[in-house]
């Protein structure tokens, strides 16, 4: 639950930095404002979903149940 809590967290963080810099990058460049709660959408998706692990460790995989074969009996 705590490392939700973090990965949520993080996110808006990333949504509302990237929302700043896009915002001054949208009007130093005189793009159009409504680009930049996308870019920060996107970004802040990125952080969350972490395609490339660049965040956030994988979770570990759950352990495998090992099936016990029987020896078939020599007729």
């Amino acid at each position: 639950m705590a490392a939700m809590i973090k990965r949520v967290s993080a996110s808006v963080l990333w949504f509302l930095a990237a929302w700043a810099m896009l915002g001054l990058v949208a009007f130093v460049a005189a793009l159009a404002d409504w680009l930049v709660p996308f870019g920060s959408a996107a970004a802040a998706i990125l952080v969350y979903a972490d395609p490339l692990h660049l965040f956030w460790t994988p979770r570990p995989q759950p352990a495998t149940s090992v099936s016990r074969r029987m020896a078939l009996p020599t007729v």
